[in-house]
């Protein structure tokens, strides 16, 4: 589900452990690891600001980072690719609400909520 790096892409990217989260693996057992974070995914002309926790030996892109870029797994030629359905703007489904911090369609961000994340380009990704 989220987005996994090795400890030593942690630590060339300086990345500043959050928390620590209890995970379950893919054979039902249960662990602490890191969170870090923030960090900015990119791939092509998609981004997203996320976490990510620290787990295994290989970069994980995972489908929270996936559907926030509006990706997807194309599994007849095994690869991510935009969403054929919005290919020049990444599209998401939303709930309206009404929040003062709001200006039109643009959050205000105050500035002492401007964070400065870490850049992690995917390139080559596979499934």
């Amino acid at each position: 589900m989220h987005l996994c790096i090795p400890e030593h892409v942690s630590f060339q990217l300086r990345l500043q452990q959050v928390e620590e989260r209890e995970v379950t693996t893919a054979d039902g057992s249960r662990r602490f690891c890191p969170y870090v974070g923030p960090i900015e995914v990119r791939f092509g002309d998609r981004t997203c600001f996320t976490g990510a926790l620290v787990l295994g030996g290989e970069v994980l892109l995972g489908a929270v980072p996936m559907e926030d870029m509006d990706l997807v797994v194309s599994p007849s030629m095994r690869t991510v690719t935009v969403n054929p359905n919005s290919p020049n703007i990444p599209s998401s489904i939303v709930k309206q609400l009404r929040n003062p911090n709001v200006v039109g369609r643009r959050k205000v961000l105050r500035p002492e909520h401007r964070v400065e994340p870490q850049r992690l380009e995917i390139d080559g990704l596979q499934p």
